[in-house]
This record gives C-alpha cells, sequence and structure tokens, in this order.
C-alpha cells in the first residue's frame, strides 16, 4: 500500500466509518444468508417430493412388516439384516429397526455411513412418540447442537405381541426441486453482489452525515492552531457536537482578543522600552552638557586670569546650569512619586477664576517681553472645582510654558475656561504650527519629546506632560490636545460643583 493511500485510510474518519459499517453490514448479511440456507429452508421449504417420498416410504413400511413380521417374532437377525439391505436398496434409503425405547433392534448395512449424531437423535425423537397401532411419522434429523439437517426419518411402527412396539424408520436425504428454492438458489450470488454494493453506498453516505461536523470542528481546530481566526466553525445544531462547536466559536474568539491585546501590548512595551533608552540618553545629555559648562568655567576661575565682569558671568552661566539639573532631578522625583501613588492628591473646593488669574499673571510680563498676545477668556460665573489647587495649577502652567515656547512673537496664546456639558473646560491655545497626528497620541508618554534634536532652550526634559497627565489621571479628569484651526489646543475637564 503507498504511503498515499495509507494517509487516505488513517486520515479520513468517514473512510472508517464506512468500512466499519460495510464490514459489520457484510456479516450480518452472511448470517442472513446462512441461516436462511441452513436452517429456514431446511425447516419450511419442504419439497413435493420429499413429501410423496414419506407417503411411498409409509405404505412399503407397512408391507415390510406384512412381509417379515415373522422374522421380527423369531428375532431372526440374519433374515432382519438381510431384508433391511433388501428395502434400503429398493427405495434408496437408509434403514433400521428400533424399539419403542429408543434402542436399535437392527440396522441396514449403509446407515452407518451417517454420522452417529444423527442416529442418536432419532433414538431422542422416537422415545418422544405416543405409540399407535400402525403409526407414521416422520421428522427432520437434527445435529447435536439442535441445528436441522438435510435428512428426513421416515417412521412406521407395529405392535408384535409379546414384543413391544417396532419401528421401521427410513432415512432419505432431501432434494430441493421446488421452483422458488431453485431460482433462490441460482440468482443468490447476484442478490448478495447488488445488497453488498447499495449497503456500501448506503454506509458511506450515513457515515459521510456523521462524520461532517466532526471534519468541520477538526478543521476549525486545525485553522484555530495556526492562529487563523478569520472563520468560524458553521455547525449550528443543538446536539453535543453542536455545543463543542460554540465552545470552540467562543475559545477562537477569546484568543483572538487575547492575541490582539497581547500584541498591543508588546508594542506599548517595545515604545516604553525605546522611549526609556532614549530617555537615558537624553537624562545623561543633560547632565552632562551642565557639568560640562560648569567644569570648564571652574578651571578658567582656578587660573585667576579673568577681570571681575567675565567672571561674575561665569557665575551666572554656572548658577543657570545648576538650577537646570535641579529642575530636572526635581520632575524624574515628582513623577516617580506620582506614579508609584504615593502622591495624595488634597482635593478641595477652588474658585477656577480666581486660580487663573492667579496662574496667568505670572506669564503677562514674559509673554509681553517675547512679544506673545496672551489673552485670557472666561465664561461668567464658572463656579468653584474639586481639585488639589497646587497640582493643578502646575498643569495649567506646564500648557502655558509649552504654548509660549511653541509660539513666535506676534501671535496669539489664550488662556480660556468655558461650560462645555455640565463641566468646565480649560483650555490653552497657541497660535502656531499643529502637531503631526502620530504626535498626538505620544506626547503624553513620558520621556518623549517632539523636538528630537533636543534643544536645551524649548525642549525641556521631557517630562512636564507625562506629569500633567498622572495628575490629571489622579483627578479622575478627560483630558487631550488637539489640533484647531491655526493652532494647538490643550485641555482637561473638570467637574462644576
Amino acid at each position: 500500500m503507498s504511503r498515499e493511500r495509507k494517509k487516505l485510510f488513517h486520515g479520513k474518519i468517514t473512510l472508517k466509518l464506512s468500512l466499519l459499517i460495510s464490514t459489520m453490514f457484510v456479516i450480518l448479511l452472511g448470517i442472513i444468508i446462512a441461516a436462511q440456507f441452513l436452517y429456514f429452508n431446511r425447516v419450511y421449504l419442504t419439497t413435493e417430493y420429499t413429501k410423496q417420498k414419506e407417503k411411498k416410504l409409509s405404505d412399503q413400511g407397512r408391507d415390510f412388516f406384512i412381509d417379515h413380521g415373522i422374522d421380527l417374532v423369531n428375532s431372526n437377525q440374519n433374515n432382519m439384516l438381510d431384508a433391511l439391505n433388501k428395502y434400503s436398496s429398493k427405495n434408496s434409503v437408509y434403514s433400521m429397526l428400533v424399539g419403542n425405547d429408543g434402542e436399535v433392534i437392527c440396522r441396514g448395512s449403509t446407515i452407518d455411513e451417517l454420522k452417529p449424531g444423527y442416529i442418536e437423535d432419532i433414538q431422542k425423537q422416537i422415545r418422544g412418540l405416543v405409540f399407535e397401532d400402525d403409526i407414521s411419522k416422520s421428522f427432520r434429523i437434527n445435529t447435536r447442537y439442535g441445528l436441522p439437517t438435510r435428512y428426513i426419518a421416515v417412521v412406521y411402527g407395529r405392535e408384535f405381541y409379546p414384543l413391544k412396539p417396532i419401528y421401521l424408520v427410513s432415512i432419505i436425504k432431501e432434494v430441493y426441486t421446488s421452483e422458488n428454492y431453485l431460482l433462490l438458489t441460482k440468482f443468490s450470488l447476484y442478490l448478495l453482489l447488488l445488497v453488498l454494493v447499495l449497503g456500501v453506498i448506503a454506509a458511506y453516505v450515513f457515515s459521510y452525515y456523521i462524520t461532517k461536523p466532526v471534519l468541520e470542528i477538526m478543521d476549525s481546530a486545525s485553522r484555530i492552531a495556526k492562529l487563523d481566526f478569520s472563520k468560524k466553525c458553521e455547525y449550528k445544531k443543538s446536539d453535543e457536537l453542536g455545543v463543542l462547536a460554540q465552545n470552540l466559536n467562543d475559545m477562537s474568539d477569546i484568543l483572538d482578543t487575547t492575541i490582539t491585546q497581547l500584541e498591543k501590548a508588546n508594542e506599548r512595551l517595545e515604545e516604553d522600552i525605546n522611549l526609556q533608552k532614549a530617555f537615558v540618553a537624553d537624562v545623561s545629555h543633560e547632565f552632562k552638557t551642565p557639568l560640562t559648562i560648569i567644569r570648564g568655567f571652574i578651571e578658567i576661575l582656578l587660573d585667576k586670569k579673568v577681570d571681575k565682569a567675565v567672571q561674575e558671568d561665569m557665575l551666572n552661566t554656572i548658577t543657570n546650569e545648576v538650577d537646570r539639573m535641579d529642575k530636572l532631578v526635581y520632575d524624574l522625583l515628582k513623577l516617580s512619586k506620582l506614579e508609584s501613588q504615593g502622591a495624595l492628591m488634597c482635593k478641595k473646593s477652588i474658585d477656577c477664576t480666581e486660580m487663573l488669574e492667579n496662574v496667568a499673571s505670572g506669564y503677562k510680563v514674559l509673554m509681553q517681553n517675547k512679544g506673545i498676545v496672551f489673552l485670557q477668556e472666561y465664561d461668567s460665573q464658572i463656579g468653584n472645582m474639586m481639585a488639589d489647587q497646587y497640582s493643578i495649577e502646575q498643569v495649567i502652567r506646564n500648557f502655558i510654558s509649552n504654548a509660549m515656547t511653541h509660539t513666535q512673537p506676534q501671535k496669539k496664546v489664550i488662556l480660556s475656561a468655558k461650560h462645555h456639558n455640565g463641566y468646565v473646560r480649560i483650555a490653552v491655545f497657541n497660535e502656531g504650527q499643529p502637531i503631526e497626528a502620530v504626535e498626538l497620541d505620544k506626547i503624553w508618554n513620558k520621556f518623549y519629546r517632539i523636538d528630537k534634536a533636543r534643544s536645551r532652550e524649548t525642549g525641556g526634559t521631557g517630562l512636564g506632560l507625562s506629569i500633567c497627565k498622572r495628575i490629571l489621571e489622579l483627578h479622575g479628569y478627560h483630558y487631550g490636545v488637539m489640533n484647531v484651526d491655526n493652532g494647538v489646543v490643550f485641555y482637561f475637564d473638570a467637574e462644576i460643583i
């Protein structure tokens, strides 16, 4: 058998099941045919020839007792044996004389050709006969296992005083000559082949119907194993296989969702790792640059070869660089504390307008010096909000500082507070270039800076918006950034009390 044929046989449950059903069908058919020929035909299909033979033997038995009764009375064995052999030869039968108790009195020479079990069955059945004078009976001989044979015993009985009743037993082999039986025998092979072909076809169709849902479920499981969740198992019946198919579809949906979430989480993780690597490089640069400046200036000052005015400029520069490093360290500590949830928001009711005026006052002069138009637009009677005032002011200052950094002279920065769907939306608008769409979702991430060149003048530490994001999340505020006409808006929504 080739490898392909082996694979077909071992890999198709439909073929296996159809072969199994076909084999069982053939076995059952064989049993039925064997029973038909070996039992039912012999029991119920006695031919006319046999019936005529039985009647003739009954008449011959009467004549046998009339002609040889004297030999029976005198127990002349030789004469009885000779008479039985002539009787057997004349009628083409096996013959013997049997007493009422089943004991064989005399047997013909040819009767030994029969199996001993047949003689025993004859003796058994004669013991069960109720004797009547001139009795004539016939019965089929059975094997030791009770199965009917093709031999029929014709018994004729007569009583000879002072002897017990004696039976002449004539044994004939049945000859099937009926037209129905001959027709059945002639075409039995063709009938067997026809039934066999139809049975195999029916077995395959039945097997296909039974195994079709199994194959569908197997295909679905194979697709799931290959992480292909695009097609579901379409078997929708309410039986056990239907429940299995539905569970498989549910598992497919869960796996699809889980894998998608894992892929997204992995992408975010890779992005965080890349951001952290960039941050480490940025922080190293931010620390290295001022340290280099400070060290250089200190070495110059130690030489004492510069005049007092230059010394003062150098000391001012050193002071500025130290302040810059201090701010960087402060931002790192602040973000770490917020992310560890160690910083509890001390919320209280604060007046929105008053808070915004307080924050804006610190930027008016700075904006004026840079030539930036700074506007404030508040709705009347904004009301109060529950917030940690220091943290919220830090968020607004960060928004304004970023806006001022990215706004050119003669352009506008607008601090606004407007009623919005039951909330107050506090927003900072700066007129200028919009943020690229791919950057909008990333600018809140820690360590992320739009300024890839890490400009020391405008780039900041890359932590300001991350700190703002965490503060707003701890307050439970909705926040965001969006591009609008001629600029960008950073905002958050606070609930009014």
